[in-house]
């Protein structure tokens, strides 16, 4: 793979959300940049696939509880909500 153009930034987060991402940075040995720029790639495709089901659902209806089950089944995918946030707002 080919070299990657990068461009600096400068972002601002709490305190205790940095110290998480050095941390987690430092045990996959990775810089904190590379690490950031891995999170925000990984939040990214998330997104996509946000937008490709809703777009999917407009055009065919709602996926069915039954549906999501299935394919969480089929794929073996554990949803995890946060406590702030309920599930409707995670559901893909």
């Amino acid at each position: 793979m080919g070299a990657v153009a990068t461009k600096k930034v400068s972002v601002t987060l709490d305190a205790g959300v940095l110290e998480e991402a050095r941390e987690a940075a430092r045990l996959r040995g990775m810089s904190l940049s590379a690490w950031l720029s891995d999170a925000a790639h990984r939040i990214a495709r998330i997104e996509d696939g946000r937008r490709a089901v809703k777009e999917w659902e407009a055009e065919n209806g709602p996926i069915t509880d039954e549906e999501r089950q299935h394919v969480r089944k089929a794929l073996g995918i554990i949803v995890l909500t946060r406590p702030d946030e309920p599930d409707d707002q995670l559901r893909v």
